[in-house]
């Protein structure tokens, strides 16, 4: 093999490598129902997906194992074309039927196990099988194997792209759900350590941590100048879900131990968050009254007659 034909094999490996390395962890991020779920209409589920590319796999291992004849072209000289094929994502492509998913429901573990065995495969026959042999491929016609190595590695890129815009469509749709549900988070009050304390929770947790400073709100003018680096709200969320609301903000007096944890009630509509207002707050201790907020919700903020705080919001869905 000529020194430049070796270093592009090298190469091609070191991809083969990344991409089906990357497109495996990908699959293993959904958990056990993100992975089952249809994240938008006309879209296969992410398990459907791998399930896809493990059966594409195997009708690969198949052509490695054919014998074939020496090529008489260049042994990458399909490499393009391929390239241009599936890295175009604007463009629809049909799957043959043979690879096509069967099923609705997968068992991550079993889904994850059978791709990495196909990948496996690929990866010990790519270094034992002469990839300058060409064959009449049923899909492809006349290619070599080096250039099927290609193919696996442009298709499984074309994957991941498809693996990224389903998990990101999850993530929001479950966002939105988990906003828009009625449901009961802890909401924690710190004096000046909030942004150091929830990073110590996500670093436990895990997740996503979102927070918005004092400095640069819609209200900043009515908070003293010194409190302008002050998390005035964040929030962490975990695989769409929210798990944890915390501010440096207190109302006079600060925060000490004991008083500095509220109830945030996430309401579902308009009618939910004055019912519940109005129940829960009855003998108790109005600290902010339910009213139109800067960020686009009704909120309400009061002690009830147990001396409970609780955090009441409604945001309406956007159209």
């Amino acid at each position: 093999m000529m020194t430049s034909e070796k270093l592009h094999t090298e190469q091609l490996f070191k991809s083969l490598d990344e991409t089906t390395g990357e497109f495996l962890q990908l699959v293993s991020s959904f958990d056990d129902d993100a992975i089952n779920t249809i994240p938008f209409k006309n879209s296969w589920t992410a398990a459907q997906v791998a399930d896809h590319v493990t059966k594409s796999n195997r009708s690969v291992i198949q052509s490695l194992q054919v014998a074939g004849k020496i090529s008489k072209r260049g042994a990458d000289e399909r490499a393009d074309e391929l390239k241009q094929l599936f890295l175009n994502f604007s463009t629809k492509l049909h799957s043959p039927d043979f690879i096509l998913p069967a099923r609705d429901i997968y068992d991550k573990e079993k889904l994850l196990s059978d791709l990495k065995d196909s990948i496996d495969e690929i990866r010990h026959l790519s270094e034992s099988v002469n990839l300058f042999e060409s064959l009449d491929h049923r899909a492809f016609g006349d290619i070599t194997k080096l250039e099927i190595l290609h193919f696996v590695v442009y298709h499984t890129q074309r994957h991941i792209h498809q693996l990224d815009k389903i998990f990101q469509s999850l993530k929001i749709n479950n966002k939105k759900s988990s906003y828009m549900t009625t449901q009961i988070n802890a909401y924690i009050g710190f004096n000046g350590k909030c942004r150091e304390a929830m990073n110590f929770y996500k670093d436990c947790l895990g997740g996503e941590l979102t927070v918005q400073t004092v400095g640069g709100s819609p209200i900043e003018k009515e908070f003293p100048e010194g409190m302008k680096d002050q998390i005035l709200h964040s929030s962490l969320m975990r695989n769409g879900t929210l798990m944890l609301m915390a501010t440096d903000c207190s109302a006079p007096g600060g925060f000490v131990e004991g008083n500095n944890i509220a109830l945030s009630l996430n309401c579902s509509s308009e009618e939910e968050i004055n019912t519940f207002y109005s129940r829960l707050s009855e003998g108790g201790k109005i600290i902010d009254s339910l009213k139109q907020q800067f960020w686009g919700a009704l909120f309400g903020v009061f002690d009830d007659r147990y001396g409970v705080r609780w955090m009441l919001n409604y945001e309406k869905k956007s159209q």
